[in-house]
Order: C-alpha cells, then structure tokens, then sequence
C-alpha cells in the first residue's frame, strides 16, 4: 500500500502495470488521465498515436471515444430538464411526433426518454447496415427504420444495451433546440473547455489518433450514429466530464448542472427492469459494483469504435476519476482493468488506506436459483447459438457450440460450474469457466440460464426455449445465403440457415473466424424474431424481395439471399 500522497510510487506502479497489458495485448497507443475533484493529478500517453509518423501518444491525442459520447446526453437531456424543456418521463411522440416503431406486445407502455437513458427503451439495439462506412448517412436515417420494424422488448422489461436509443435521443435533442445535434452539443464541450473535442462521423486533425489491430494499420471508417458513438475527444479534455460529475454540476467556476440533476443523473434505475440481475444502472452511467463495494458506489462506461477503445470510472464520493482512451481494438479487454486498479491505486493516494475493491470470490447461489436437474435440463438460446442441458448415465452435461461439458456442483444445493475433457477423456482447465457459476431463474414469465462471477456480477446468457413446427416456408429457405449490401467495418463470406435439434438457426462466419449462430422463432410466414433475452435478441428478420421480385432476408437492414443449389 502506498503513502498518502506518494504519486512516485502511484506513477510507478500504473507504468509498470500499463507497460505490462501494451506488450503483451500489441496495443500500440493509450492515454491515461487521473483527476482529483476539479483538478487534473497526472495525465500521460503511452506508445505511439500515429507509428507511420512516429508520433508519440500524449494526453492531446485525439481518439474515438465511442459511447462515451452516451455520458454526455445525459448531461445535455438534464440541463433541458432544468430549462423545463423536456420531461424525462413523458412519451417521446411529444418531442418527436412522427417516431412510430411497432410493437406485438399487448398494452404496451410508452416509451420515454428515460428509457432512451437507461437501455430500457425496448428499442432494437443497433442498424448494423450502414452504421461504420466511409461515407455515413445522418443519423436521421434511424429513424425511417425504426418505423418499419417492431420494438425488441417491452419497455421497461430488461436492460439491453441499444445505440438505436441514442440516436433518437439526438433527434429529441435536435428537436427540442431547433438546431443540429452537432452544433448543439459542440456548444455543450465549449462550455466544458473541451475546445479540441467534437461530435463528428470522422476523427480528423492534427493531433488524431490513428487506428490499428493486431498492431497495423487498419481502417477506421465513418459513423452514421453519432449521438450514440460520435465523441472524439483526449483524455485532457474528457477528464472534464469527470471533473463536472465529481463536484456536483461545478465546473471551472460555472454551473452546468444543479446538484439536484447530477443526484438524479447517479440514481439507481435498475428496479424499474422486470428482470433485474443487479446490473444497476443509473442515467447513462453503470454503477461499477465490480470496482468498489456499492457502499462506496462508484460509476463506469466504456466506449469503442472499430478499433478505438475507452474507459471512463468515478468515485463521486471521494471526487476520483480515471479516464483510458487508445487507438488499439486489442485494448478493449483491458481498459477495465486498468482503471479499476488505477482508482484503486487513487484512493490510496488520497486517503493512505486500502481501498475498499471487490474482493474475487467464488459466486454463491441467489435465492431465486433452481438448481435441481430437472430444472436445468433444457434447451437455451444463447450468444453462441443452441445450448442443450441434459442427463447423460445420471450426470448432467452441457452441449454448447458444438463442445460438451460436465456441470458439477462444489457443495451440495450450490452453482453448477463447467468441465470439460477433450475427446471426452483428457481434462482441460477453461479459466474463465472454472470461476463462473451457473443456475436457472424463472423471471418476467421466462425460464432463464444465469451466469455468476467472481465480482458477484450476474447476466443472463440464455432464455429456455422448446421446439414448435416449423412451416413449410421456412423450411424452403434453408441453405446458404450472401449479403447482397457487404458490411464495411466487418466481413461475413458465410452463412444461412438450418434445423438442428427441431429448431431454425441463422449462422454466419466472419473472416477474422468468429462464428455467429442465432435461434429464429417464426411468428409467421414472413416474419421471425432473434429467440433469447439481452442485446440483438428480440429483433426482427423479414421476408422482403429485390428489384427482380426475388426473395430476400432482411436484419437490421442487411440483406440476404439464398444461393442457388
């Protein structure tokens, strides 16, 4: 433990550790600032903003802050809130009288700004077509989208994560001021003293970052969604987020916000979820539970675009803040990391005691957990595709992307956790499963697999799902299919659609090698929806047909068609 005020030792041991993660993740630029209420501690750059150049990474440098740019929507949606301009909890036709999304779910209740705010709003999460290209669209396009396709969720049922939602809040914005959201908000970071930061579809200047992967050069197109991801910015200058929430609405002697707004801005909305996981949530911010105990609550986000990656914490009670920014995708893994031990490492230097981190621990059951057999077994929908829990010579077993684990319990009545042998004989030590607990919850009418960690967070990785008929349509249009309009940021030269295990999934492969596999529940002949609870499920893929009346596929606006025998 360090000495109150020791920023030797500080300064070295954030060196060592952030030297460390760029050798071995090939991270070729990050930036690094440490704020103490409204004053900046220590600001630095690490590697190289531009290699080609030979341009060291500094606090300047400018990099693509992601969603990043959500924090200051917030502060934007507040300061109308107290010019008495917008009510958070009013439905959002009142400000933007022509969004029309559709819905299949009965007496559904409308959707507010605040759901826009805290990831409640039901909205599908993102118009993957056309969001990353070099020659971006407004954001407005968004909106002729959301018109002619169904919200993912009820709002207000679950928290997933939704750009779409941003991207509205910036139509509100734009129509509530009577001015661009760009413009808007560039008067939002002059007030800020962020004078080389702006709201933008591209990062240009001269203190811009380039983007890599994999330690090259790599291509870092436009973005269409810039309320959601828009930001460019260094950590010099968004250190004043920071500075601005810490000290309660203050900043460089003015008043942006009330203290009352800033109090209302950290809230807890999580219990407005009705599957509510403890992931708490506040006005655009996280509360980083897995940082800090939640009696000294502490508040987190990250952003990223293609390849830029960021990460933003604070400790409001004790005015701590850590802001990482880097022009390296590797980065995204580890700028959590970082900042939790970087606040850590503040709050010694602060107070000269030990900081008050999560301690690791193995996750335990939650009262709601069933963990008899027969309530695990199952099949699941997941991010990686079909999951089939099931008894195998009287031991449970997972199937999951094609591999089959044991599940196994460290004491009677306790979590399941993962085993797996490969060619079913030789034990292989998955670290990331051995700490990981399982269990099975039923929430908001639905049977679903829970995962627990070590840092007591908890998700939901799959929702129980049974096999149904599936219609001769359908099943007609099983086989291989290609993307009619390709995806600039990402390249997918595979995919389709088959039956396994009675079920309609939707497979793909891109080609840096992740395979993607989606359930489909057909609502009809012309329409199915992603199975499964979070973000991407819950959205729609449609029946359409091309300029020669030939059929096509159609998700988040990318088109499929199948190929010929």
């Amino acid at each position: 433990m360090q000495a109150k005020g020791d920023m030797a030792y500080l300064q070295s041991r954030l060196n060592t550790l952030i030297e460390k993660e760029m050798r071995s993740r090939r991270i070729v630029g990050l930036s690094l600032a440490l704020t103490v209420g409204e004053k900046t501690l220590w600001q630095r750059g690490y590697g190289h903003a531009d290699k080609a150049r030979n341009i060291s990474a500094s606090a300047h440098t400018l990099y693509r802050a992601g969603s990043i740019s959500k924090l200051f929507n917030s502060v934007a949606a507040m300061q109308l809130v107290e010019q008495g301009l917008l009510d958070l909890d009013a439905p959002i036709q009142q400000y933007l009288s022509d969004f029309d999304v559709k819905t299949r779910f009965n007496a559904s209740s409308a959707i507010t700004t605040r759901h826009l705010l805290t990831h409640l709003s039901g909205l599908p999460s993102d118009l993957i077509k056309g969001m990353w290209r070099d020659d971006p669209d407004s954001f407005h396009a968004v909106l002729p989208y959301l018109n002619n396709t169904y919200v993912a969720n009820p709002p207000n049922t679950l928290s997933a994560y939704s750009n779409v939602a941003h991207s509205v809040l910036g139509l509100i914005i734009e129509s509530i001021v009577k001015k661009p959201y760009e413009e808007y908000m560039q008067a939002l970071l002059r007030d800020m003293k962020m004078l080389e930061s702006a709201f933008s579809s591209e990062l240009t200047g001269e203190y811009a970052a380039a983007a890599y992967r994999r330690a090259r050069l790599a291509d870092e197109p436009g973005l269409r969604d810039v309320p959601a991801a828009g930001l460019n910015t260094s950590v010099a200058e968004l250190s004043a987020l920071l500075k601005l929430i810490n000290s309660g609405g203050d900043l460089f002697g003015k008043r942006l916000l009330r203290q009352s707004s800033v109090t209302h801005m950290l809230s807890d909305y999580s219990d407005n979820a009705a599957i509510n996981l403890g992931q708490r949530m506040a006005l655009g911010w996280f509360f980083a539970d897995d940082i800090f105990s939640p009696k000294q609550p502490a508040y987190r986000h990250g952003g990223a675009s293609v390849n830029h990656r960021a990460f933003v914490v604070i400790h409001p009670r004790r005015q701590l803040g850590v802001v990482l920014l880097s022009n390296s995708k590797e980065a995204g893994s580890v700028l959590a990391d970082i900042a939790k031990q970087a606040l850590g490492l503040l709050y010694e230097y602060q107070t000269g005691y030990s900081a008050p981190l999560v301690p690791p621990q193995y996750p335990e059951r939650h009262r709601q957990d069933m963990l008899a057999p027969g309530d695990m077994e199952g099949y699941y929908s997941t991010l990686g595709g079909l999951a089939h829990v099931f008894m195998d010579k009287q031991k449970l077993k997972a199937k999951i992307a094609g591999k089959v684990f044991s599940l196994y319990q460290r004491r009677p009545g306790g979590l399941y956790f993962l085993r797996y042998r490969l060619f079913g004989v030789i034990p292989i030590n998955i670290r990331s499963l051995a700490y990981r607990g399982f269990s099975v919850r039923h929430l908001a009418g639905e049977t679903l697999l829970i995962s627990s960690d070590t840092l007591r967070r908890q998700e939901v990785l799959g929702k129980r799902i049974h096999a149904t008929a599936i219609s001769s349509a359908w099943r007609e249009r099983l086989g291989r299919y290609r993307i009619l309009n390709p995806l600039q940021a990402v390249d997918v030269p595979s995919g389709g659609l088959m039956i396994e295990n009675g079920f309609l999934i939707a497979y793909a492969k891109t080609s840096d090698g992740m395979q993607l596999k989606y359930v489909l529940e057909p609502q009809n002949d012309r329409e199915a929806i992603v199975s499964g609870v979070g973000r991407n499920f819950g959205e729609t893929v449609d029946v359409d047909f091309d300029d020669d009346g030939v059929e096509t596929l159609r998700f988040a606006n990318i088109v499929f068609q199948k190929l010929s025998p």
